[in-house]
């Protein structure tokens, strides 16, 4: 993962260490420029920073050596791991021109940088978004739609972390009229810090749901979060919510500036939908007939959120429709991979509420052959994914599909105790958590014509079935 845009100035390095409150270790070529920023010591190069964030198996410090031979112009060192490195790092520097900045925290020095970068464009207009489900497909749709006829930023994939958002802050350009930042949290604070950086002049939350329940502990607590979005509103911001939210009246509280619904009930103009089931979705609004290619009636109300969002920014119908319209899935998200058995993907993030829509439509699909669901963990679900994993189950069993494969060993105990009606004759069911008999199982099972969902928290990694099954 990197970030950054080559070519184009973003900072000195004297710009660089004051943004910060760095100092030099080694101060080689102080009055030269930055243009890219990296994580990642292979994407360094000449005019490039390096920043040498701490991860969950290694530490960046540990590929410095690496990025500097690669080129990169400058690199952060926190000032506790200095001492360690100095001796073998400091003389390559110096061979090499390059700059060694000491801060207190690589990681803060990062976001600080994406905040000082970012206030530099007093004009750019940011839009920032969030929420349980739907963010990524939300920040797609309005990006899709102000890149119509304006310079839009925004993030790349799913950059939406303390490490994504900033590093999506230094595509922005003099040339760019809107940003659009997807800002998403996984522990208590991390809004607050995004928002700091962002500073957004026009907040969206798509919806509260039971995600990172393990750090927050309730669904209240995740809203008071993702409500942190609007924490530097000053007064003359506003805020996107969804009508329908049940946790709405939390997320009001203390909005300095304008609140905006959204929603089938409060989207001015809209005129209702049709549902196409795998072939889209078609939504009427102003006069308008406006045809999505993305499936599941979940993304109506992504959709309006951008709509309702765009329109108060001025942007015209026709573009609204246009950027709609130009929408595709991204990775994992609500793809659909056709062959002789056809896939539903949608294995990038998974909770309680995501699972259970993604198989209401599953069964509410037309289709001629057999539907089957694999269904894999959902994490971060803390004291409650015990019980969450037995809901699911219960719930998935009372659907209409002929088959129905949970993964993975949050699901071994409810699947249990939900005994004989597991043993439906016509139906299929089975629990596992060993991934071969999970392929050996469908193996066995599916056959030409067959529509399977797979559903699972991207740390399943459930997409490792995809060429399998192709291949059955």
């Amino acid at each position: 993962m990197g970030g950054g845009t080559v070519n184009r100035k973003l900072f000195s390095l004297i710009d660089v260490k004051e943004s910060v409150k760095g100092m030099f270790a080694v101060e080689e070529n102080s009055r030269g420029n930055i243009e890219a920023v990296t994580i990642d010591s292979r994407e360094a190069a000449e005019n490039s920073l390096f920043i040498p964030l701490p991860g969950l198996k290694t530490d960046g410090h540990n590929y410095v050596k690496s990025a500097l031979l690669n080129g990169a112009s400058a690199v952060f060192l926190e000032k506790k791991r200095f001492k360690q490195l100095e001796a073998d790092i400091a003389p390559l520097a110096k061979k090499k021109k390059a700059s060694l900045i000491l801060v207190d925290n690589v990681l803060t020095a990062l976001q600080s940088l994406g905040k000082s970068y970012l206030g530099r464009f007093n004009s750019l207009v940011k839009i920032g978004i969030t929420g349980s489900s739907g963010k990524t497909t939300t920040k797609e749709m309005l990006a899709s739609v102000l890149s119509v006829h304006h310079s839009t930023a925004a993030n790349v994939k799913n950059l939406n972390s303390e490490i994504g958002v900033p590093l999506t802050a230094f595509r922005v350009h003099e040339g760019h009229e809107y940003a659009v930042f997807e800002m998403g949290t996984n522990h208590p604070g991390e809004m607050a810090v995004l928002a700091d950086i962002v500073r957004p002049h026009y907040g969206i939350i798509t919806n509260i749901g039971k995600t990172h329940l393990e750090f927050f502990g309730s669904e209240e607590a995740v809203a008071r979060e993702k409500a942190d979005i609007f924490r530097y509103f000053t007064g003359s911001e506003a805020a996107f919510l969804n009508k329908g939210e049940p946790l709405l009246s939390l997320l009001k509280e203390n909005i300095r500036g304008r609140v905006i619904l959204y929603g089938t009930e409060a989207t001015a103009g809209f005129e209702g939908y049709e549902n196409h089931g795998l072939n889209g979705l078609t939504i009427h609004w102003e006069g308008l007939r406006i045809c999505l290619s993305l499936y599941g009636q979940y993304n109506i109300l992504n959709a309006l959120a951008a709509i309702s969002a765009a329109f108060h920014l001025g942007i015209s119908g026709e573009d609204i429709k246009e950027g709609l319209e130009s929408v595709r899935p991204l990775f994992g998200r609500s793809q659909i991979l056709h062959g002789g058995i056809t896939i539903l993907l949608d294995c990038y993030n998974s909770n309680p509420d995501s699972a259970r829509s993604a198989v209401e439509f599953l069964e509410k699909t037309e289709w001629k052959g057999r539907k089957i669901a694999v269904l894999g963990s959902m994490f971060e679900l803390g004291k409650l994914s015990e019980s969450e994993h037995s809901k699911l189950i219960d719930f998935t069993i009372g659907k209409r599909l002929d088959a129905v494969i949970f993964f993975g060993e949050e699901f071994l105990h409810g699947f249990e105790l939900a005994g004989n009606r597991t043993t439906d004759k016509n139906r299929f069911y089975i629990a596992t958590e060993d991934f071969d008999e999970l392929k050996n199982t469908l193996k066995k099972y599916l056959r030409e014509g067959d529509l399977v969902l797979l559903k699972a928290s991207r740390g399943v990694e459930l997409e490792r079935l995809v060429p399998f099954i192709k291949e059955i």
